[in-house]
């Protein structure tokens, strides 16, 4: 496996620095790439996302009238749902209607979802805290649009594409300040950023959130922004602008690297 792994590098970086263009889908792997290929014509936009899947007719509950937070994706260490769970329970018990989902395959990591289950119980938030398990997209969807804010509070994480989808839904998310994740979620905008892993900052926020009055202006910000940048529209143009440049000839001079 380390040899396969060293020898795939070699071969990524050898396509890379002889590129005629290269695509990125954040800021974030835009800068591994130039450390690859710095002299490449880039192009970053991002990877689109299903409108039609995910819209204002998935929600089923005003923003305003919501209460209910919700995480989505699968449940491993990286994506820091124990810190969700930890900064939940002063949630609950300053917001006693608020409920918190875990939607997501609850068996990839069999250990750790047993240990946030644990984490539950220890807690006494059996009754707040509902692990649904993997659902469609539809289901997805349906979920998104009774939510009042999306948490997703990983470690690390290429773009957070659920963060887009709960987003044209209308509603605004949380996310841990790492990646990709600040190309999505602007900060006091769409969303909130925190710092990952702290606690008392994401408690901050989602109670934040729970208690705003002008949550609505939020949500309808976050369904805009999702639609402009992250459609099958932007996604082809994006493709367009980077085939004209390759297509038209124009590439950087550079000598042969090194690998």
């Amino acid at each position: 496996a380390r040899v396969y792994s060293a020898l795939l590098n070699v071969c990524a970086r050898f396509a890379l620095r002889h590129a005629d263009g290269l695509r990125s889908v954040s800021g974030m792997t835009r800068q591994q790439l130039e450390a690859y290929a710095p002299t490449a014509p880039m192009h970053q936009f991002m990877a689109w996302t299903d409108s039609a899947a995910f819209t204002e007719k998935s929600r089923a509950v005003p923003l305003s009238k919501s209460q209910n937070v919700v995480y989505a994706g699968v449940l491993i260490p990286r994506k820091g749902v124990h810190i969700l769970i930890e900064a939940f329970v002063q949630i609950a018990s300053r917001f006693p209607q608020t409920m918190l989902y875990l939607v997501g395959d609850a068996w990839i990591n069999e250990a750790y979802t047993q240990q946030l289950k644990a984490q539950v119980e220890q807690f006494g938030l059996r009754s707040r805290v509902v692990f649904v398990g993997a659902v469609s997209q539809q289901a997805l969807a349906a979920y998104l649009g009774r939510a009042r804010v999306l948490v997703l509070p990983s470690f690390s994480e290429g773009l957070g594409r659920v963060l887009v989808e709960a987003m044209l839904c209308g509603t605004p998310a949380i996310g841990s300040a790492v990646d990709g994740i600040p190309d999505v979620v602007q900060d006091g905008i769409n969303g909130y950023l925190v710092p990952p892993g702290d606690v008392d900052a994401l408690t901050h926020r989602i109670a934040g959130v729970l208690d705003d009055l002008e949550i609505e202006a939020m949500g309808a910000r976050a369904q805009a922004f999702a639609k402009t940048f992250f459609s099958p529209e932007a996604y082809v143009e994006g493709y367009r602008h980077l085939l004209d440049e390759v297509l038209s000839g124009t590439r950087h001079d550079r000598q042969p690297a090194a690998i």
